[in-house]
């Protein structure tokens, strides 16, 4: 490890101090992914605080999802920030019940400047990829979570595309609130046998990906956000219809 870590913290809570310095750690690199700590005792010591205070910092750092707990081998520094993020995503959806139209309002501008930006940076893998999950849509009329899974995994793989760590986080949360209601709109659609303007829109995406055209992707996304949030908007009424009739 890079030197002690500890340091006598004179400011309460010591916990959080404790949890701080160590994520400092972490950030900054000083302190690998993959890296076991000093045992409990180690860090008391260091630290000069009880052990009590090191068992509330590591509560405080696995919650935060920078080190996981393994029975019997230790504490290792992780990266598990985006399960971290999504949970909070969650938990603030329940809390206020946001509904699927105010999600849309944030995924909507994030998925288009999602578009124009893998329309710049996508490489090989990224393209095939896409491709990939596009014909694995086309391939669901076998089944609703077929068809949805591989939806959400073309989402995310455009995001993934632009290269940026913070799109990717953001996106699954994003996407992943909508599945329900991507479920109820995948079975109307094949309840009725026709096509999906998604499915229709990703390949759209993916000509002006492929062709590096950033304006026409943003403008390919824009058209899919607003098609997705009028058949949200039509969705729950429809969805009664169709199991009211005999």
């Amino acid at each position: 490890m890079d030197g002690p870590l500890g340091a006598t913290l004179e400011r309460e809570p010591l916990y959080v101090q404790v949890a701080d310095h160590i994520l400092d750690r972490i950030v900054l690199g000083r302190l690998r992914i993959g890296t076991r700590l000093p045992s409990e005792r180690s860090l008391s010591e260091q630290f000069r605080v009880s052990r009590v205070v090191i068992r509330e910092a590591m509560k405080v750092l696995v919650s935060s999802g920078v080190v996981v707990v393994e029975p019997g081998r230790g504490v290792f520094t992780t990266d598990r920030t985006r399960e971290s993020l999504s949970s909070s995503f969650d938990r603030l959806v329940r809390m206020h019940g946001l509904d699927h139209g105010k999600i849309l309002e944030v995924r909507a501008p994030i998925e288009i400047v999602v578009a124009g930006l893998a329309a710049s940076r996508a490489d090989a893998a990224d393209l095939a990829g896409l491709r990939a999950h596009n014909e694995e849509m086309a391939r669901g009329a076998q089944g609703v979570d077929r068809r949805v899974e591989a939806d959400e995994r073309f989402h995310l793989a455009l995001a993934a595309a632009t290269k940026n760590e913070l799109f990717q986080a953001l996106a699954q949360p994003l996407v992943v609130f909508l599945r329900e209601a991507r479920r109820t709109m995948a079975a109307m659609t094949l309840r009725s046998g026709g096509s999906t303007s998604a499915l229709e829109r990703h390949r759209e995406l993916l000509v002006a990906i492929e062709r590096r055209d950033a304006g026409a992707a943003r403008e390919a996304m824009r058209r899919h956000m607003e098609e997705v949030a009028a058949a949200l908007a039509v969705a729950p009424s429809a969805s009664r219809a169709q199991e009211e009739r005999p």
